[in-house]
Order: structure tokens, then C-alpha cells, then sequence
């Protein structure tokens, strides 16, 4: 019999400046991550950001902050670069900085301080150009409830200006994409959550952006709907599209990007692949083979069973009732 014996490390975290980020939910590293990298293996992540200069970028960062009239520091020092194609993700709690990054790259938010530059524009002086280039898909759905999926991508094609020779093909073309073909012609109103999450994402496609972002889009979908969703998402990054994805899921973050960044308190503090980040953080594991094998096993249980029978105290008597 194997029983396995979980050593953990003491208290497994990735540390930067005063932030700490607990990733010990984070499913462990598989056989087909390959061998644990060695401490100077870490600065792989750093590396690609380097190489990374001399591909086209989608995003480039350097020193981002926010800080609002009551002089909270919603975004602090953010640096990063995202190359044309990748699925990114930003990973952290609840009031993190993720929203409100991802608005300062949408041009939503204007930056305290720091350089933004977005499909080659800067947020500052050319924010109509970016957002041209750009979707959007915010947490809550922008969609027309009274009209029906086709009209609701109809009217993002009029709204974005695609050319009125090319609106029934594009519409057809997104339906076919998100699955809503077969239920064109009804109400967004009837539609469940997830449906309406893929609508809202196809709305968010119809001029063809080469980078879009999504700001936790499956909260509140069950996991069903969430796991159809992943699909749909991977089918637009495999078109080509640059993605940029906001979760706090660490499954759905291990699961879609090519590489993440924990962010907290508006800090950056761990970015890598996700199998970069499991190694950094992942304990280890003892199997430890007891002799005796699973009859010794089984009748440990059984003994062990009987005796906390034997120790359990009489339920109580019940007094009739008046």
C-alpha cells in the first residue's frame, strides 16, 4: 500500500518587497511540467520579457501608477510586456488593481504617471486610435436584453462602423462562433448567464480587434457554462487575437494562460507561466510503502472503526409529550 505523505515547505508563498501572495491552491505540478527548476532557473520569465523587445508587443508598461484624489494607490509601479498573440492574465483577489489596470490599458482611466502603449498608441495622446483596435468585455454584460442576438451583434457592427456590405457576414460568422446560431432570432432576456457572457463576448468581436480584454468574464457562471466559455476564449486567442484576461480563479488562470501576473494591492508580486509559478511554490511529496500491504490495511480500519463505535455515548431518551 502507498500513502502519500505531504511535506510542505514552510509556508509556501512567493515574496516580494512587503506583499504576499498564498498560492498553495494552485494544483500541483504534474510529471509533465518536467523537473523542478533550480533557484537560477527562475528568472526565466525575465528573460522572455527581454527577447520579448524585439517581437511586436501588444502592451508595454513601464512604471504604471494611479493614485486617486483621496490619494489611495490603486495601481503602484506596474511593468510588464504583453507580445502580439499571447493569452495573458492578470490573477489576484478582489480590489487588487486588476479592473482598474485594465481600464488604464482601455483608456476607461487616465494614469497618474508612467508610460502605457497599446497596439503602438499611447494612452495619453492617441486613446481613439487604441480604442479602434481594442474589445472590450467588462464583469457585467453590456448587451440589449429586448433585442435578439443577432440584432445585439447587428448593432455593435453599426456602433464599431463595420462596412454595411460585410455586417450579415460577420454576424453569421460570430454566431457560429460563440454557438448561438440556432437561437439567433430570440431575446437576449431569454437567454441563461452564460449565454448571454458569450453573446456579450461576440459583440465585443464584430470589428476584428487584435487585442481584447476581459475583465472577469465567467463570475457567477456555473461550472459548466464557465468551462464552455474557456472554449470559446481559446478558439479567439488561436484566431490570432491577443488576450488579456482578469480572474480570480487559479484554475481558470493555470488553465487558458500562456503566462499570468499576480497582482496585489496594485503590485505586480510573481509573474511567469503557470507552471513556473506551481514549481516556485509547490511542496513535496514522500510516498512512504508500509508492509503489510492492504489486508493489514483494511483491518486497521475495521478495528479502529469498532472502537469508536464502542466509545460513542447512547442517544438520549425521548420524554412523551403531555
Amino acid at each position: 500500500m502507498l500513502t502519500s505523505i505531504v511535506i510542505s515547505e514552510p509556508a509556501s508563498k512567493v515574496e516580494v518587497h512587503r506583499c504576499t501572495v498564498y498560492c498553495t491552491n494552485m494544483s500541483s505540478p504534474t510529471s509533465d511540467d518536467g523537473p523542478r527548476e533550480s533557484p537560477d532557473d527562475y528568472g526565466a520569465s525575465e528573460q522572455r520579457a527581454s527577447s520579448a523587445a524585439t517581437e511586436r508587443t501588444a502592451i508595454d508598461v513601464d512604471d504604471l501608477e494611479l493614485v486617486y484624489a483621496d490619494g489611495t494607490a490603486a495601481v503602484d509601479g506596474v511593468t510588464m510586456r504583453i507580445p502580439e498573440g499571447e493569452f495573458f492574465g492578470f490573477l489576484g483577489p478582489n480590489g487588487a488593481g486588476k479592473t482598474t489596470t485594465i481600464k488604464v490599458f482601455a483608456t476607461l482611466l487616465s494614469p497618474t504617471s508612467g508610460e502605457v502603449v497599446v497596439n503602438g498608441f499611447d494612452v495619453r495622446s492617441e486613446p481613439r486610435k487604441i480604442r479602434e483596435t481594442i474589445g472590450y468585455m467588462a464583469q457585467e454584460t453590456s448587451i440589449d436584453p429586448e433585442l435578439t442576438a443577432e440584432e445585439n451583434i447587428r448593432f455593435a457592427c453599426e456602433a464599431y462602423g463595420v462596412p454595411r456590405g460585410e455586417r450579415s457576414d460577420r454576424v453569421a460568422e460570430l454566431l457560429d462562433l460563440v454557438d448561438l446560431g440556432d437561437v439567433a432570432d430570440k431575446r437576449a432576456e431569454e437567454f441563461s448567464g452564460g449565454m448571454k457572457k458569450r453573446l456579450d463576448a461576440a459583440t465585443a468581436l464584430v470589428h476584428r480587434p487584435p487585442l481584447v480584454f476581459l475583465d472577469e468574464p465567467t463570475t457567477g457562471l456555473d461550472p459548466k457554462a464557465r468551462n464552455r466559455l474557456w472554449e470559446y476564449f481559446r478558439r479567439i486567442n488561436d484566431r490570432g487575437t491577443t488576450i488579456l484576461l482578469t480572474t480570480q480563479y487559479l484554475e481558470e488562470a493555470d488553465q487558458l494562460c500562456d503566462r499570468l501576473a499576480v497582482i496585489l494591492d496594485g503590485t505586480i508580486v510573481a509573474d511567469g507561466t503557470p507552471a513556473e509559478l506551481k514549481r516556485r511554490v509547490g511542496g513535496e511529496v514522500l510516498d512512504v510503502e508500509l508492509e503489510g500491504g492492504e489486508s493489514e490495511h483494511a483491518e486497521w480500519k475495521s478495528q479502529r472503526k469498532s472502537t469508536c463505535s464502542r466509545t460513542q455515548p447512547s442517544p438520549k431518551p425521548r420524554l412523551a409529550s403531555a
